[in-house]
């Protein structure tokens, strides 16, 4: 007669367990949240980021704080007339790593020549992404060979 309540008992434990494990699963998800600037970025976009160096090792004390830098920079930017907010800002080694999450404002940024000389009077040496990201390829295949490049890049441009 004992043996129907043993399996209710081991089932009542289960049960015990599976309600305390989304509680502990919740905990350690808000312990390791990602922020949701740096996910929007991720999801929306994949462009790379820019680094910015500085050029003396040895002036780690006067240098700004990352985020200082980058509004510095914006602000560089939006007295060029160039609209820029920077979406991730962070530290690789000793550069300052600087990432937009839209496409205009990654190209404005690939094609400017005016990015500021200096920070808070360091000089600087800014380190532009050396590839194309996929969001600006275009891949065209099976072209037929009675058409020359010329041809097909005014097609594709018009």
């Amino acid at each position: 007669m004992n043996l129907p309540k043993v399996p209710s008992l081991v089932h009542q434990m289960n049960n015990n367990l599976q309600l305390n494990q989304p509680r502990q699963q919740a905990s350690v998800q808000q312990q390791h949240r990602i922020p949701f600037e740096q996910l929007k970025r991720t999801v929306s976009s994949n462009l790379p980021c820019f680094f910015i160096q500085y050029e003396k090792a040895d002036n780690s004390k006067n240098r700004p704080s990352d985020i200082s830098a980058a509004r510095v920079i914006e602000d560089h930017f939006n007295q060029q007339g160039i609209s820029i907010s920077f979406s991730i800002v962070g530290h690789t080694g000793n550069k300052l790593k600087l990432g937009v999450n839209n496409k205009e404002s990654y190209a404005a940024l690939i094609k400017t020549d005016k990015w500021p000389p200096q920070v808070n009077n360091i000089n600087i040496t800014v380190s532009k992404p050396k590839f194309t990201p996929d969001t600006f390829a275009l891949v065209v295949g099976y072209v037929p060979s009675q058409y020359d490049d010329e041809f097909v890049n005014e097609e594709i441009k018009r």
